[in-house]
């Protein structure tokens, strides 16, 4: 029986395109176009091969913002206090004003080293002008989590708040449904269906004859698209949800930027880019799309989405819309997280915005 499911496989191999790595973990380690000139690339690739699983500390989460129980470091990454290094280390920040910024794991930046996220981009350009920029991205944030934790910290006269995100507020709207919960919250509360929608993509992704088998079953079906299908939201629920659930998204800006100014500080925003921003993507690009589940349902709700909210933040003074920026450039290694130079372009948008500019040298 076991030599006959091996011959199947071996013969739905010749009719399905295989393909491999289909977690991010694992595409990592084939060392990726994005990654190909990278000279810290041996040790970035730790955070992806399992070096760093006993380095990292414990996850804490009790329904806020979650944080590592304790500090740690590995893979250029490192975490103390609270936050993500932020490079180069100022020596004595005393009279330094504090530029924090909040955000989900584009903020953090996994598959860098801790000098090459874009808060260390920003502390190397603004340390000259006395700011400690603070990194307190942490994976799967979303922006209420992010206002939580703002509250959390102490926020002086003439600071400068940042809130860099985007793309979780939408995931947890649109695709979960819940704009007032969280990511991590959902995933705890949906275990089952979660490892479910994972287990089946993982087997769309790593057996043809899985695939086979799933083309056959549709083959009668209308519209069943892509047989490799494992979504569990429909495309036009996403849209329906897309399309008032943008409100709640800039409602928590406005009041995280309401609570800001009430200390005498400044809040600024800045919208980041992904994969689903762009309307044409490189054959790299596509490829990506296999590590992340729901593509297509999502595409057309992240479209009606963000044109809503882009459309709300137009010409705000206190808003930066780096969405269209990096299109076709291959320096993605998923839907959203990005390669150093990606980083740095962004960086240099941001420390050149006149907005910015203004807000900092006030």
């Amino acid at each position: 029986m076991i030599l006959l499911l091996v011959f199947a496989e071996l013969v739905a191999r010749i009719f399905i395109s295989y393909q491999n790595q289909s977690t991010v973990y694992g595409f990592i380690q084939t060392r990726p176009l994005p990654f190909k000139n990278d000279p810290d690339f041996d040790l970035i690739v730790k955070q992806f091969d399992g070096t760093c699983k006993r380095e990292v500390s414990k996850i804490v989460y009790t329904g806020d913002f979650p944080y590592f129980e304790n500090n740690w470091s590995c893979g250029g990454a490192s975490f103390k206090d609270g936050v993500r290094s932020t490079l180069p280390e100022i020596d004595n920040p005393e009279g330094f004003k504090k530029l924090l910024m909040f955000g989900g794991s584009v903020l953090w930046s996994p598959g860098v080293i801790d000098k090459n996220t874009i808060p260390s981009f920003l502390q190397a350009d603004l340390k000259d002008k006395f700011y400690l920029v603070k990194n307190y991205g942490f994976s799967s944030v979303v922006a209420k989590q992010q206002l939580g934790k703002l509250k959390t910290i102490e926020v002086r006269e003439n600071d400068v708040v940042v809130f860099y995100d985007g793309f979780n507020d939408f995931w947890q709207s649109s695709m979960y449904g819940n704009p007032h919960g969280t990511i991590i919250g959902y995933n705890l509360q949906n275990r089952k269906a979660v490892m479910m929608v994972n287990f089946k993509f993982w087997l769309s992704n790593n057996l043809a004859l899985y695939n086979l088998l799933a083309q056959i079953k549709n083959m009668n079906k209308k519209g069943t698209g892509d047989s490799r299908k494992s979504c569990t939201v429909s495309e036009n629920s996403a849209v329906k949800n897309a399309s008032k659930f943008w409100k709640i998204y800039i409602d928590y800006l406005l009041q995280a930027k309401r609570y800001t100014e009430d200390k005498g500080a400044k809040f600024f925003h800045i919208l980041h880019p992904n994969l689903f921003s762009y309307n044409s993507l490189t054959e790299y690009e596509k490829s990506l799309r296999k590590l992340r589940a729901c593509f297509n349902e999502a595409k057309p709700a992240y479209d009606i989405y963000y044109d809503n909210v882009s459309k709300f933040l137009k010409d705000k003074t206190w808003h930066l819309n780096l969405s269209n920026e990096l299109e076709n450039m291959n320096l993605y290694f998923d839907h959203a997280h990005l390669v150093p130079k990606g980083n740095q372009i962004l960086s240099e948008i941001i420390l050149k915005d006149k907005n910015f500019v203004k807000l900092i040298s006030n």
